[in-house]
């Protein structure tokens, strides 16, 4: 009990501390880009079309008076913050850059126009939460990972992610009903929606496609090398029957069964119970090894055929 207690303790832990750094990794990776390389943030807000910022700069604001000209723009913001602020007030900037002649030339010139401009803003605006919604879903399938490491129990991590699933859905598809039932404000509830909850199930669904393939492929694998065994298991079942109707006579056995025990070192590995069987079922085999009376070799056979695990 006390040990459950303290894996989920440690699970929760691992949680806070991901959800946090995963977004000063995110805001980090982005100023680092907007500083030592901005060029790539230009193409990726312009398709390609320009390697440097042709809508405001130096040069802009020197000739034109733009950005800093501009109605509720403050001066000295950095890029993402500069253009949220464009964004969010495009129709008045809209309505104040049409007076604005010079910058409108300007702008044919370049070839690009108004609507360049403003699609360049919520690119370059919504990159930011993009890196860091990237890197939370990275960093959460990191988690799940450490969460199946700590619980090493698949149905009740695939019941939790099941559950999981069904709340954020029902949040998506709630909208504002949930926010009331939350007594959390609308924002609130489209962050825990969109920036906590849809992260987290991604990466659930990722470990799960992959730890079901990679499951069902050492299925395969380990069903392949255990044939052998179920092929002697005839064999074996006629050697119990019949040492059991001679237990008193004297004889010695020595089994060929030890060429298959590098099988078992990796079968059975899906739970606490299915393991400690895979390591009596070894201790088992390795004992045929040894020369053996009627009865000594019929207990570790009959012991064998109990602990093979059902086709």
């Amino acid at each position: 009990m006390v040990k459950g207690i303290g894996k989920a303790a440690l699970a929760a832990l691992l949680f806070y501390m991901v959800f946090i750094f995963s977004t000063s990794c995110g805001e980090g990776i982005y100023q680092w880009i907007e500083k030592e390389h901005p060029s790539y943030l230009y193409r990726y807000a312009t398709d390609g079309a320009f390697s440097e910022n042709v809508y405001f700069s130096t040069q802009t604001q020197r000739l034109y008076g733009v950005p800093d000209s501009l109605p509720g723009i403050a001066a000295g913001e950095s890029l993402s913050s500069l253009s949220g602020q464009l964004a969010d007030g495009q129709w008045e900037i809209a309505g104040a850059l049409q007076e604005n002649e010079g910058y409108l030339q300007y702008l044919h010139g370049q070839g690009t126009s108004l609507s360049g401009l403003f699609i360049f803003c919520e690119r370059i605006s919504g990159l930011k939460d993009s890196v860091v919604y990237a890197c939370r879903y990275l960093l959460f399938l990191l988690w799940v990972v450490a969460l199946y490491l700590l619980m090493r129990c698949r149905p009740a991590l695939y019941f939790s992610m099941g559950l999981l699933c069904i709340f954020a859905t029902c949040v998506k598809l709630s909208g504002k009903f949930t926010a009331v039932f939350l007594l959390a404000p609308d924002a609130s509830n489209r962050w825990m929606a969109d920036g906590l909850l849809a992260p987290l199930v991604e990466a659930m669904l990722t470990f799960l496609i992959f730890d079901i393939t990679i499951a069902s492929l050492e299925k395969v694998r380990l069903d392949r090398k255990v044939k052998l065994l179920y092929m002697d298991l005839p064999a074996l079942q006629w050697l119990i029957v019949r040492l059991a109707q001679e237990t008193e006579q004297s004889g010695w056995y020595r089994s060929d069964i030890s060429r298959l025990l590098p099988h078992f070192s990796e079968y059975l590995q899906t739970g606490k119970h299915t393991r400690k069987r895979a390591a009596r079922l070894m201790e088992a085999l390795q004992r045929l090894q040894a020369p053996h009376t009627n009865r000594t070799f019929l207990e570790a056979a009959v012991e064998i055929q109990t602990l093979l695990p059902s086709r």
